[in-house]
């Protein structure tokens, strides 16, 4: 799954502030991400700047084995 967020902070190589992060080199982010689907750690394989775009993060994650998904969904 790919998610999109905002303000995870500094990101190596860095991107200049205003600058969209380039598509040729990824900048991923400097610290931890945590990200958790129906109460369970997703493994997140990529977060970092999103490629060609201006202060936008994304985060590339798999859904854990064992999720179950939400009883209360339509």
């Amino acid at each position: 799954m790919i998610f999109y967020a905002g303000g995870l902070g500094a990101v190596n190589p860095p991107v200049e502030a205003g600058s969209a992060a380039p598509a040729n080199r990824l900048s991923a982010v400097s610290g931890a991400v945590r990200l958790r689907i129906g109460g369970v750690d997703a493994p997140v394989t990529f977060a970092g700047m999103a490629p060609g775009f201006v202060g936008l993060y994304q985060i590339n994650a798999a859904v854990a084995e064992g999720t179950l998904p939400d009883a209360s969904a339509p």
